[in-house]
């Protein structure tokens, strides 16, 4: 913005010098017309008045410019944010705020592309590439049950490449395009699952639960119930696992332990400029009958109190590992907020690991610093004591009970 100002104000003296020479131009041909000496009290006047003009000219057109130049910045900068599918609520933000000590930002679709692919899974004790694995037919089977029945992601046709496309929520249009990739007929399970089975219950993700959960009729007397997303969220409702001949068997707290350590271990392992994303999937089956006995006695599981009973004594599937890819230009704004002396932090419900990875790459985390980071646990025990609660209807906010509590958080989040 500051160098579009600059080129602004570098126009408007070529503009003002323009003119003038022009108005000098004129004034010469108008003596030589007249026969006017060029040294007189009449002539002398004029080239006063033109000088005047000129002198008018800088002094309305640079600081006229500068407001010009704020907006037609914003402008030009919300149009290439909306290019990124950035959306930008408030335009006049950055023009009010003044200055600026701290950015907050979150990390998928931010500072991350949030175009997803999966590159690896964990299934049967085994770790496997995404393209082609080598997994028992029936293990198989029931990953693409699991993934279609819990997908809200819709098949559109390219007309140039003649083919089906997956659009809607990244993380399930990565999930369906697994299956593309390894020969799934995708649009017909999709088929068969909107006119062949009835969903009796779904639950989306949102940022509070970490995971969606979708009840659907698998036959006619079976409804499965599939959770799917973050790990730390889902395996600890897990009390059986399916192994690698798709067997299942116990699945305590220590193995809970042990896969979270797996999947820290990928992703922390992982080469250089890949920022995994683990989506972890689980599932029970019980008869229809069973399940609206459940749904009757748990008010149509309206309440996340009511949810408890579907999200429990769950079976482990599969860790599905997503790459997400950092956006071209997040070094260079990283470094130029550092520059700046404004700090950045990141918010993001994602696992830990991958957090910590991405803050590294960009530059926002030192390595082996772990002071650094924080997790939720630990800033809500700092902030539980210093908030109330605000009923807003169907929805609530938090408040500082009072400006010492506000300060107070500052000094420790500073810390």
């Amino acid at each position: 913005m500051i160098k579009f100002g600059y080129q602004i104000k570098k126009l408007a003296y070529l503009c003002a010098f323009i003119i003038f020479v022009c108005l000098m131009i004129y004034w010469i041909i108008k003596l030589m017309v007249a026969g006017t000496p060029m040294v007189s009290y009449d002539s002398l006047n004029i080239l006063i008045e033109n000088f005047e003009v000129f002198i008018a000219i800088l002094i309305v057109c640079v600081p006229e410019g500068l407001p010009l130049a704020v907006s037609i910045a914003m402008a030009f900068s919300t149009d290439r944010l909306k290019d990124e599918y950035l959306l930008i609520k408030n335009l006049d933000a950055l023009e009010t705020c003044g200055t600026l000590n701290d950015v907050i930002t979150g990390k998928t679709g931010v500072l991350t592309t949030a175009d997803m692919e999966v590159m690896e899974f964990t299934a049967g004790d085994s770790q496997h590439k995404a393209q082609d694995p080598e997994i028992n037919q029936e293990l198989n089977a029931l990953l693409e049950s699991l993934i279609v029945l819990d997908s809200n992601a819709r098949l559109d046709i390219d007309d140039d490449k003649l083919k089906y496309v997956a659009s809607g929520n990244p993380v399930e249009v990565a999930m369906l395009n697994f299956l593309f990739a390894n020969h799934c007929d995708v649009p017909s399970k999709l088929q068969t699952k909107e006119l062949k089975s009835k969903q009796f219950t779904f639950i989306p993700f949102s940022s509070r639960r970490k995971r969606s959960l979708v009840a659907q009729q698998l036959d006619e007397e079976t409804v499965r119930i599939v959770v799917k997303g973050a790990p730390e969220f889902i395996l600890n409702c897990c009390t059986a696992a399916i192994d690698g001949n798709a067997e299942s068997g116990d699945f305590g707290e220590e193995n809970a332990a042990e896969q979270y350590g797996k999947i820290t271990e990928v992703i922390e392992g992982a080469q250089d400029g890949l920022y995994l994303k683990p989506i972890t999937y689980a599932f029970k089956d019980m008869s229809i009958e069973d399940f609206e006995s459940l749904k009757q006695e748990n008010n149509g599981f309206e309440k996340e109190e009511h949810r408890q009973c579907l999200e429990s004594e769950l079976t482990y599937v599969a860790t599905f590992y997503l790459q997400d890819g950092l956006r071209d230009d997040v070094h260079v704004a990283s470094d130029e907020l550092f520059m700046a002396g404004i700090n950045s932090r990141i918010i993001s419900g994602d696992y830990e690991a991958t957090v910590l990875r991405i803050s590294k790459a960009i530059g926002l985390k030192e390595e082996g610093n772990e002071s650094e980071a924080m997790s939720g646990d630990k800033f809500r025990e700092i902030v539980a004591p210093l908030v109330k609660k605000v009923d807003q209807g169907e929805r609530y906010s938090w408040t500082f009970v009072s400006d010492e509590a506000r300060r107070t958080f500052k000094d420790q989040i500073k810390e």
